[in-house]
């Protein structure tokens, strides 16, 4: 009897052990994981494209948030204000689009990715280059293990794995895109597709997409254009920012992909790939 009294007593202990244990378990889990969020680096980015490249080198050792980004339209909108004494990373220093953002030069905290305007490097076409992106990854490498010297190493690994996914999404779209004919009228894409296609022309300048007082091509040039890629079956990529007239006679082109820019949660390299991606199941369907 006095056996099974024991028994029973040392059964209620190892249960009240086990929910003790379970109670430990999961504070330790739970702060574990506040201390870990509290003690990750904040860093605000002022340009959409830059902030895509900064989140991902950024990983889990920080959070990353957007002071501007695209609406539905594709315009950049301001979306946050800078918390007074945050870092809050810009192209480079001095940058017009930051300005106009609230962003000052006297900003304490401001970290220029460059320190002077770079050549070529102020039109956001240069952030789907793949001959750019690198070296715009290895400058926000250097400025987040600056403010973050403690895990250096990660971030040189995920500079690393930057580099590698970027020539695999690169590879791919060779192996899908080399023979298509693409066309490019986004402003954006020139250097993308110049990677991935042998047979890639771009129609605008890296500047600011279609100006019908600057533009060198009239609006009638570039509309007989746009029929003679149709008539030869090429693929034209676009953007909604074009005049409305153009809009219009690429409502007749049916071989044809609209320009979408990445969501603010998106994966970069997903990003890319499904941009291949749409390019080539638009030149199947139609050949098919």
């Amino acid at each position: 009897m006095l056996k099974s009294v024991f028994q029973k007593i040392k059964f209620k202990n190892m249960r009240l052990f086990n929910v003790f244990f379970m109670i430990v378990f999961c504070l330790t889990i739970f702060s574990t994981k506040v201390l870990a969020e509290e003690h990750r680096t904040q860093i605000w980015v002022s340009d959409p494209w830059l902030y895509v490249i900064v989140k991902f080198i950024g990983g889990v050792y920080c959070d990353v948030h957007p002071v501007s980004f695209w609406d539905e339209n594709g315009d950049i909108v301001k979306v946050s204000n800078v918390p007074r004494g945050s870092y809050v990373f810009v192209l480079y220093r001095g940058q017009e689009k930051s300005k106009k953002l609230g962003i000052s030069v006297k900003h304490s905290r401001i970290v220029p990715i460059y320190e002077n305007k770079p050549s070529g490097l102020d039109n956001d076409c240069y952030f789907l280059d793949p001959s750019v992106l690198p070296f715009v990854a290895l400058g926000a490498m250097r400025s987040i293990s600056a403010i973050d010297t403690e895990h250096y190493s990660y971030y040189q690994r995920r500079l690393a794995e930057f580099q590698t996914r970027l020539d695999s999404v690169v590879r791919v779209g060779r192996q899908l895109l080399w023979d298509v004919e693409i066309y490019d009228f986004t402003d954006y894409l020139g250097g993308w597709f110049k990677a991935v296609s042998g047979k890639s022309r771009q129609f605008f300048e890296c500047t600011n997409g279609y100006n019908k007082k600057t533009s060198k091509i009239t609006l009638e040039e570039l509309t007989k254009r746009i029929l003679s890629i149709k008539a030869r079956k090429g693929i034209i990529v676009y953007s909604s920012n074009l005049p409305k007239e153009i809009l219009s006679v690429l409502k007749k082109v049916p071989l044809k992909v609209k320009f979408g820019y990445p969501s603010e949660n998106q994966d970069f390299f997903v990003y890319l790939y499904e941009l291949n991606l749409s390019v080539w199941n638009a030149f199947r369907l139609a050949t098919s």
